[in-house]
């Protein structure tokens, strides 16, 4: 307006288009014939800032990011508490300020990351930019490793009910075999070979028959046993090599 670039009917026109709901109804209320001066006074004492510069000051230095807030959001929020501070000479205007407060705000992992992009990067628009890659790759990074697996796909075709038909018989024969080995073990028993000796041993020998008699041992079924030559156990001789006596009193 000051440059006269446009007529003051023609601003007037334009606030009144852009007002909406609780302006626009100020606006009315001011009535057609109003200056553009009398309305941005208006304007300024409905809706404009009423904060002190020292609860500014105070916003700005404890703005920080929220766990789901991202980095265009946090950023935009610390920016319109650093206008409004600067605008009320609380601070100078340096994009130094408001990118260390930028990155002392961020989320402590954030934080972090960013230390030595901090350090070595003095462009407040360029450091914004990093962070904003950086928090997209994390957040990438966060949804494939808890992406939720795709559920098991039940299918049903007549190809698979053939197979699952086949595989139902296929068990049956096979516990059916089972079953027929087993019964037919039990039919077969094994019954061990007695001999006849060992039967005639079983029988009754009639009265006055003794165990000792025909080779038989007490308490055991195994028959008659092998009689024993009278030299089984006596010593041989290692020079003669005949039995009976020992090296020491050999005749030869």
């Amino acid at each position: 307006m000051a440059d006269r670039i446009f007529r003051e009917e023609q601003i007037l026109f334009g606030i009144r288009k852009a007002a909406k709901e609780d302006v626009a109804d100020i606006l009315r209320r001011l009535g057609t014939i109003v200056t553009v001066n009398e309305v941005m006074r208006k304007l300024e004492s409905t809706c404009g800032n009423v904060e002190t510069k020292k609860t500014i000051l105070r916003k700005f230095y404890n703005c920080s990011q929220q766990p789901t807030e991202s980095i265009a959001s946090f950023s935009s929020k610390l920016e319109d508490l650093y206008d409004k501070a600067v605008s009320m000479g609380g601070i100078k205007k340096d994009d130094n300020i408001l990118k260390g407060e930028l990155y002392q705000g961020l989320k402590k992992e954030l934080r972090q990351q960013a230390a030595y992009k901090f350090e070595t990067e003095d462009d407040y628009d360029v450091f914004k930019i990093y962070l904003r890659k950086m928090e997209s790759e994390d957040r990438e990074e966060k949804s494939e490793t808890t992406k939720p697996s795709k559920p098991a796909v039940h299918t049903s075709t007549p190809e698979m009910n053939e197979v699952m038909s086949q595989l139902k018989k296929l068990n049956e024969r096979i516990d059916r075999l089972k079953r027929e080995k087993v019964t037919g073990q039990s039919d077969n028993l094994y019954i061990p070979f007695i001999s006849r000796g060992a039967r005639r041993g079983q029988q009754d020998h009639g009265r006055g028959f003794r165990p000792e008699q025909r080779g038989f041992r007490e308490g055991t079924r195994r028959g008659p046993s092998r009689p024993m030559s009278s030299t089984t156990f006596m010593p041989t001789c290692y020079h003669c090599k005949q039995r009976g006596h020992i090296a020491r009193k050999c005749p030869n």
